[in-house]
């Protein structure tokens, strides 16, 4: 059911919250200019790990350019180049070496 995928979403980020020190209170934040107005690009930092929220709230995909090169899909696990597709009112988040 739609209410069971959204359930299992919701687990699903829960446990990548869990498992990331820079998803805790103690992280640095900072925002980054994706180069395009409904897009917001979030960085989180925290005890050398190094993450990118990226938020499209646009009507149609875009590609990002991600600052400082490659990444990886913290839900997929898959990497990713440095330019980002994200489909439209979507989002993801990335982990960057450091």
């Amino acid at each position: 059911t739609v209410a069971g995928q959204m359930f299992a979403g919701l687990q699903a980020l829960e446990e990548q919250r869990k498992e990331h020190k820079a998803f805790s209170a103690d992280a640095d934040i900072w925002t980054w200019d994706t180069g395009t107005d409904h897009v917001l690009g979030l960085g989180r930092y925290c005890d050398g790990e190094k993450l990118l929220g990226v938020f499209n709230f646009g009507e149609e995909a875009v590609q990002i350019q991600l600052p400082l090169g490659a990444a990886e899909n913290l839900l997929t696990g898959e990497a990713c180049a440095r330019t980002v597709p994200i489909p439209a009112r979507d989002f993801i988040w990335l982990k960057q070496e450091v």
